[in-house]
């Protein structure tokens, strides 16, 4: 009797536990991506999770984005499996079981992915886009979305159910793709080299699609003879504008499409209208990233090159013909280089504080350590009026790294390089010692202004150099998190290459006086000093920070706008040599800096910083006038969730020294909101069609003589001149 009510339980209990065994919950799990530090994940609350590993179990409302890597998602127990591409954002809406949902649903918000999908097991799937919903049970689909432009649909394998959110629907079988931003909503058939071009590089690399479950095979019934019936004519496949063999030039447009970009438009550079013609080929292989810059400016003509904008006066389609080969080869081999050069927009590979980075081309941000010496120093602010190949590499071995930069190959004129080590690694505590120069500042003078200077800069042949150390203290590093702690020490020291008698600190050579003098005691005169932390919580980045500096020194000497200033800072120089005690040198000026940024769902970045400088005079604070300013604003598609400005694209840059006593009108009035002293960078950018941009840009660029030099105003500054553009950016 008790072996039948156990044998009755046992079934009641089997019973009520299979709607639970069919409803088991599914779990997601990243089981690879190709690169550290290129894929995040955010949880639903906006939080970055830290420890992104292989293996690791993803929740309902995880954002997997992927940047310069791809990553693969599988599903258990049911064993489908999804592969994001690059440069995808991707969302987990649901997993079937958990929280009694019975479907498995997901958001591609936009890049590209592909999913093998197990049959008859882990209840429904559904893949979102942006203004369509896919639904399937069992297949092999790829779904493609460039936000505002296509939201795509290819089939290698079963049958998807397609259907806009305005309710239009399609069915899709093997072979078939469709558009939502179509101008037809209709399925089309792919021949089979654009399905291996829908497909290309969406293979797995870890999972294997062929052991995602199948469709378990249905029982066979009996076999009925019937008499044999006419014969039925097979219906003849759909045509459309896609079916059919390849052309000719479909290999070509491929890698147009893969590897190019086309700028059409004009520009103003010094007040001057000039229309241009720029090819772009691009391409991105994990870390590593480049893009090349092949532009024709010109003003009438253009298959005439006498016709073409010279940047700094060099005609950088020479290729070192400008000069005799047999006469001046090193002239000539110097000019080659220079033109390679200049081809060059950007190689990239890795960021600052990984174990290797390099940068060449246009650098906007050019940093040493803690920035005491160089401090986002960017050789691109008069781009493309004047264009530079930087390079600023760095090496992290752990126990030691350096990190090296230069302003331009073709001209180092302004370079510098950091040495560190960790004396207790793996304890992240880290000493650093830092150098940079500028050996020809006043080489950017021209004659009329030069002959207005008491002596001409450019007769002494001055160069800065300098020197800081620098502690480098982590309390804490991580995504979620960290906090580092850093102190630095900076000077400056300048040499003179010719005689210059009226220097009462020194006449030639190393000027060790204007550093550090032992006369009367030790008085360090021309440095600074920085204290302070920086790092992120969550989303927001920040850094915190306490200046002092006294005399031509003051932290970040190389900084935004350092090249337009050269020149007046080489005239500045042989000034405080001539007579250091004057009050404009002699001060010891204090500062707070603080600064924080924020990105919001990848649609929004924002970052800001302010330096409050102030004098200590007889135990009272006194503001002075050399504040600093900077704001960076960039907005992608579909931030603005109103047509049509849900296309737009915004970036702004914007940085001022002596910000609030040029919008308050102090001093003699002679600054000017827009000036040298100003750097501005501003892009509008509005898709016209899938492959068609309209670009308008906007910068501030100083104005230059043919010779390259700078142009100066009577009052000593240089003169700016804006540079505005309007073109049609084209992708293949």
């Amino acid at each position: 009797m008790k072996a039948a009510r156990l044998a009755i339980a046992g079934i009641v209990f089997a019973f009520f536990a299979l709607p639970f065994a069919a409803a088991q919950e599914q779990a997601a799990v990243l089981e690879y991506f190709g690169a550290a530090g290129q894929i995040r994940v955010v949880d639903s609350d906006g939080f970055e999770t830290s420890d992104v590993r292989f293996g690791m179990d993803l929740a309902v409302g995880d954002r997997i984005i992927t940047r310069n890597t791809t990553a693969e998602i599988r599903l258990s127990p049911s064993g489908s499996i999804v592969k994001l591409s690059a440069n995808t954002e991707f969302r987990i809406d649901g997993l079937a079981g958990v929280k009694k949902s019975d479907k498995n649903g997901f958001s591609l918000l936009s890049g590209k992915l592909r999913t093998v999908v197990a049959r008859g097991s882990g209840g429904r799937f559904e893949v979102r886009t942006p203004t369509a919903v896919c639904g399937v049970r069992g297949t092999d689909f790829g779904v493609q979305v460039i936000t505002g432009a296509m939201e795509a649909v290819a089939v290698r394998e079963g049958v998807v159910s397609f259907m806009k959110n305005s309710g239009a629907e399609l069915s899709l079988g093997a072979g078939q793709a469709a558009d939502a931003f179509a101008a037809v909503f209709r399925a089309m058939t792919l021949s089979a080299a654009e399905m291996s071009e829908a497909f290309r590089g969406m293979d797995f690399e870890k999972l294997n699609p062929e052991a995602v479950p199948k469709e378990p095979p249905r029982p066979v019934a009996e076999k009925i003879e019937t008499p044999p019936g006419p014969a039925e004519t097979p219906p003849e496949p759909p045509k459309d504008s896609l079916a059919g063999e390849p052309g000719i030039l479909d290999p070509i447009f491929g890698f147009l499409r893969e590897y190019m970009g086309m700028e059409v438009g004009s520009i103003t550079i010094a007040g001057e209208t000039y229309s241009r013609v720029i090819l772009q080929p691009f391409f991105t292989i994990g870390k590593f990233k480049a893009a090349f810059y092949l532009p024709v400016i010109y003003t009438g003509d253009l298959f005439n090159s006498n016709d073409w904008y010279h940047p700094r006066g060099n005609n950088e389609w020479s290729f070192g013909t400008d000069y005799n080969w047999n006469r001046r080869p090193l002239e000539a081999a110097g000019d080659l280089l220079r033109d390679l050069a200049l081809k060059i927009r950007y190689i990239e590979y890795g960021r600052q504080r990984d174990p290797f980075f390099v940068k060449v081309g246009n650098i906007s941000d050019m940093t040493l350590g803690h920035g005491s010496l160089v401090r986002r120093f960017a050789n691109d602010t008069d781009f493309p009026a004047v264009r530079r190949v930087g390079v600023n590499l760095g090496v992290d071995a752990g126990k030691a790294g350096f990190e090296a930069l230069t302003a331009d190959l073709a001209e180092p004129e302004i370079f510098g390089g950091r040495l560190y080590f960790r004396p207790l690694h793996p304890f992240r505590l880290g000493f650093g010692f830092s150098a940079a120069t500028d050996i020809d500042p006043a080489g950017d003078l021209p004659d009329d202004y030069a002959a207005t200077l008491p002596t001409d800069p450019r007769s002494v042949d001055p160069a800065f150099i300098g020197v800081a150390a620098d502690i480098d203290f982590p309390l804490f590093e991580g995504d979620l998190a960290s906090m580092i702690f850093f102190v630095d020490g900076a000077g400056l020291l300048p040499y003179l290459r010719n005689e210059y008698a009226a220097g009462t600190l020194g006449t030639r050579g190393l000027i060790t006086d204007a550093f550090v003098t032992t006369s009367g005691g030790v008085e360090f005169r021309n440095y600074g000093l920085m204290a302070g932390v920086f790092g992120n919580i969550a989303f927001l980045d920040y850094r915190l920070e306490y200046r002092q500096h006294r005399g031509l020194f003051s932290p970040g000497f190389f900084g935004i706008g350092y090249d337009r200033l050269r020149g007046a800072r080489s005239a500045e120089l042989l000034a405080y040599l001539n007579d250091p005690s004057l009050p404009d040198f002699d001060a010891t000026t204090l500062g707070i800096y603080g600064e924080a940024g924020f990105s919001l769902f990848q649609h929004l970045r924002f970052e800001a910083g302010y330096l409050w400088p102030f004098e200590l005079e007889g135990g009272k604070i006194q503001v002075t006038q050399d504040d600093y300013l900077e704001m960076k604003l960039v907005l992608e598609e579909g931030l603005i969730p109103i047509s049509p400005f849900d296309r737009l694209r915004l970036s702004l840059f914007f940085s001022r020294y002596q910000f609030l006593p040029t919008l308050l009108k102090q001093g003699d009035g002679s600054l000017e909101l827009f000036d040298a002293n100003t750097v501005v960078k501003g892009e509008l950018v509005y898709p016209v069609a899938p492959t068609i941009d309209l670009a308008l840009t906007v910068t501030t660029t100083v104005s230059r003589n043919p010779d390259g030099s700078i142009r100066y105003d009577s009052d000593g500054h240089p003169k700016w001149t804006p540079s505005i553009g309007i073109e049609t950016r084209i992708r293949f």
